[in-house]
């Protein structure tokens, strides 16, 4: 994930600069590819900026990551992206979830907008047990998930209270503040046999 900070995907040149450096560390490490969006100040695509950054990623893929969500026209957010050359479109439909009906729809139109010049991923509200309904339903074969993310509670006897805030979360309680999260081998195999149950791997025309 190439991104500087939280917040808007409106960038200064410094900001730009240090994506670039980061693209490059990335690309010395092997990496297969990278995620990034950059916006201008009306909600469009930064044509300018994201074809720098598409050049300076080759020969990575090139994902357009949520960005997307906030963009005042996705169709031409979709045209955009397919003139840059990017690989794929990280989406929740511009809703809170891709499970909802109206996320749906329009990542549904998307995919047939791209007509597999570009690759379509759901992400966003993703779950083992909407994944398979998601891609039937849209015709989309990536999806992106926290599917195997599990709590674990922590086996410290002794809790200060108030607890104290250690950074981990944006909550501070002693629930969250004594608990870790994992990945659970066994849900990331029920996501990923959900979706083999329901579309085939993406390939590019």
């Amino acid at each position: 994930l190439i991104r500087p900070r939280g917040g808007d995907f409106l960038y200064s040149d410094l900001e730009i600069d240090v994506m670039k450096a980061s693209i490059e560390a990335f690309k010395a490490m092997g990496a297969d590819g990278v995620v990034l969006g950059t916006l201008d100040k009306d909600g469009a695509v930064d044509r300018e900026r994201m074809s720098a950054l598409v050049e300076a990623s080759r020969p990575m893929s090139v994902t357009f990551h949520r960005a997307f969500d906030v963009t005042r026209d996705p169709i031409a957010a979709l045209d955009a992206c397919v003139a840059l050359e990017v690989d794929r479109i990280l989406t929740s439909g511009q809703q809170p979830s891709a499970g909802t009906m109206d996320a749906k729809n329009l990542i549904r139109t998307l995919v047939n907008r791209a007509d597999g010049e570009i690759g379509i991923i759901a992400g966003g509200g993703v779950t083992v047990q909407n994944v398979r309904s998601i891609m039937e339903e849209t015709g989309i074969s990536e999806a992106h998930g926290t599917a195997g993310r599990v709590t674990i509670e922590s086996k410290m006897a002794y809790r200060p209270e108030p607890p104290l805030y250690m950074g981990g979360e944006k909550r501070n309680t002693s629930e969250v503040e004594f608990s870790k999260k994992a990945i659970s081998a066994t849900r990331v195999l029920a996501y990923v046999s959900e979706m083999e149950s329901a579309g085939t791997l993406w390939k590019k025309k």
